[in-house]
């Protein structure tokens, strides 16, 4: 059993008449349909603080489409979206304290740290390895050591730093290194 799609074009639907009709389930989608402005987004905003009093959740779940849809739509203008956005601001709590932001709040709280460990973990391992970079001159060509710092700091890749490191561990000479660290030797 199949059932037909049919693509409608928001913009195409007259949002005052759903307002007329008081069809509270389409006044979320109201920013998104023509013949709409500031003063009835202003009302219908309203009307849903009527309709869902006893029910904040669901009040806060409508703003929040509401509000993302107004974001989104280029069927208002834009002084009428700052004009709403403006009564938007009095629900800001209310929607912040939705079980939808809350949950999506958990959740790029969760992608933040994975994205923090992984940016510390690579910073830690750039650090490590100029860290060995330096230790080996330090070890092998203790007289390079105040030319090469500021070279080795500024290598900001992995796989670069390994190969240098590499061939500082067999180097000959001190010439090598400075040609490896691009410094003119003195």
């Amino acid at each position: 059993m199949g059932f037909p799609l049919y693509i409608m074009g928001m913009w195409t639907l007259d949002g005052r008449s759903y307002v007329e009709k008081h069809l509270m389930c389409m006044y979320a989608l109201l920013p998104t349909m023509g013949n709409v402005d500031a003063a009835l987004l202003l009302q219908s905003i309203d009307e849903m603080v009527q309709y869902y009093k006893r029910s904040q959740a669901k009040l806060a779940h409508c703003l929040l489409w509401f509000t993302t849809f107004l974001d989104r739509t280029d069927t208002v203008t834009r002084q009428d979206k700052l004009e709403v956005e403006k009564r938007l601001n009095n629900f800001e709590q209310l929607i912040e304290e939705s079980q939808w932001a809350q949950r999506h709040r958990a959740i790029w709280k969760m992608e933040g740290k994975q994205e923090g460990k992984q940016e510390g973990l690579a910073e830690g391992i750039l650090e490590g390895l100029q860290q060995a970079a330096m230790q080996v001159i330090s070890t092998r060509f203790p007289a390079l050591v105040s030319l090469a710092q500021p070279q080795v700091q500024q290598i900001k890749k992995v796989e670069e730093l390994k190969q240098l490191l590499t061939q500082l561990l067999v180097a000959n000479d001190e010439a090598v290194v400075f040609n490896l660290l691009h410094i003119s030797s003195v």
